[in-house]
């Protein structure tokens, strides 16, 4: 067509001036006897704002059909990446089914998330067999790569990219029932007499957690230093400090990535990557006096510490400087909680307070109360919302009831203050701990269920793993206390 187009221009005459064609319109609201265009013709820029010159056409008509089929090959290649990647989840998601279903018997369950959740591959086929959008035209029209896919595959990505979200949900849920059933039931959980004993600091233990998956321990220490350990085979993985004059408190997020310790003379809160260790990712500096305790808010980037000088501050990981300064307190702030769902926050003080907090309604104060005659040391909230427990000076363990905000329980046996409560995953049983002992409440029958001795002159500490399998406590002589599941 060119060839010809390139023989003919000396006959063909401009329809508006009569004069030889030089060039040709490529503005698609022209017809093509109304392309061709002479000199004069491209002098009038307003009604021809797009031409090219005939000798540059053929060659532009090179490069489109070029074009084509690169643009074709790098989606081919898209839809065979993708492809390929919802392929290998779902055999993986196939291979985790038939482990939990050979280990356990839940067969029906997991049949019936499969079959709510039916991932159809077929778009992904007709993607690839419908290329007839690549046409010349929508070449002259300047159409990348990029603008394809935003435009006319849009639809199709998007139902890849959900389809991938609703892999991914499955997957979730099915490590959820793992866990599930990897988790000693409360009317079972009961531990070893004898605790594995680890040499681990040389000062006491002031606080230890385990992380979400159940296989490290980490320990904060009065000589600076935090350690993470391995839970089966009871090893140091690492060391962390920070010139820690001394390691008060230490949490772990809910996904496992991030570790927060305060305590320091210098009342500064670090927060490290647990995968990288050797220097703190933040510095969080405002407290006026000692930081008391921290606790990560899950499903958020939050954190939030109190401090013996009378505040409660919500930070972002992210950033610097505090987000939210909660200065309700008239004493040095004791205790916290956060809801597995974060919508209440709990806090204790010196002056025999407890408050109770809206997260989502602006931190507004949903309840007020003096749980115990003396001061309240510490408070959690059930996983289910639907308790509270409190742990006072009084040597008392309290049991309330979120919707009313009423004492329903109180469970009696600590000789000595009560530093530190928390409940079973179930909800059925309360861990307590004093300076003296640590003890398991049955709150069904309203029983002690297990008493363990401890030695810990000043915040006794433990902690219990999220299967159930591990209770941790740390020492005032620096040693680490592992108390194993009697099912193990």
């Amino acid at each position: 067509m060119i060839n010809s187009l390139k023989l003919r221009s000396k006959d063909i005459k401009c329809p508006k001036h009569n004069n030889e064609i030089t060039s040709l319109c490529i503005t698609e609201k022209f017809s093509m006897k109304n392309r061709v265009l002479c000199e004069n013709c491209k002098k009038d820029k307003s009604t021809y704002p797009n031409w090219t010159p005939l000798e540059d056409i053929e060659e532009l008509v090179r490069n489109i059909a070029e074009c084509e089929k690169i643009t074709k090959s790098n989606v081919i290649k898209v839809i065979s990446i993708l492809k390929k990647d919802i392929i290998q989840d779902l055999e993986q998601l196939e291979q985790k089914v038939l482990e939990i279903q050979e280990k356990f018997d839940h067969t029906r369950l997991i049949k019936k998330i499969m079959n709510q959740n039916q991932i159809i591959l077929c778009d992904l086929q007709d993607l690839s067999e419908n290329l007839s959008y690549l046409t010349l035209y929508s070449q002259f029209k300047n159409i990348n790569k990029s603008q394809l896919q935003s435009e006319q595959f849009q639809p199709i990505f998007t139902q890849l990219a959900s389809t991938r979200q609703q892999i991914k949900q499955i997957y979730e849920r099915v490590l959820q029932i793992e866990a599930e059933e990897n988790t000693v039931p409360d009317y079972k959980l009961l531990f070893k007499s004898t605790p594995v004993i680890i040499p681990a600091h040389d000062f006491a233990i002031n606080s230890v957690v385990i992380t979400p998956d159940c296989t490290k321990v980490i320990t904060a220490s009065s000589e600076g230093k935090l350690k993470i350990w391995d839970a089966s085979t009871h090893t140091e993985i690492c060391q962390i400090s920070d010139n820690f004059d001394y390691a008060f408190c230490v949490d772990i997020s809910d996904d496992g990535q991030h570790i927060a310790a305060c305590g320091s003379n210098d009342y500064i809160i670090r927060i490290w990557n647990i995968n990288d260790t050797k220097e703190p990712i933040f510095r969080l500096k405002y407290h006026t006096k000692t930081v008391e305790r921290i606790k990560f808010v899950p499903q958020s980037s939050q954190l939030v510490s109190i401090s013996q000088d009378h505040q409660v501050i919500i930070w972002h990981e992210t950033k610097p400087e505090p987000s939210r300064i909660l200065k309700h307190h008239k004493s040095s702030v004791k205790g916290i909680a956060i809801s597995n769902n974060c919508k209440l926050m709990a806090t204790s003080a010196l002056d025999k307070q407890l408050i109770i907090w809206n997260i989502q309604n602006n931190f507004s104060i949903v309840h007020q109360v003096q749980p115990h005659k003396t001061t309240c040391n510490c408070v959690q909230f059930s996983k289910d919302l639907k308790y509270m427990v409190t742990g006072g000076e009084d040597g008392i363990v309290k049991l309330w009831k979120v919707q009313n905000w009423e004492p329903i329980l109180e469970f009696i046996g600590h000789t000595s203050f009560v530093w530190n409560v928390q409940f079973s995953n179930h909800n059925n049983l309360i861990i307590s701990s004093s300076t003296k002992d640590i003890r398991i409440w049955n709150i069904t029958s309203e029983q002690q269920q297990q008493f363990f001795s401890i030695q810990q002159d000043y915040y006794p500490n433990f902690y219990l793993s999220n299967n159930h399998q591990l209770l941790c406590t740390g020492q005032q002589n620096g040693e680490l206390y592992l108390w194993k599941s009697a099912q193990n």
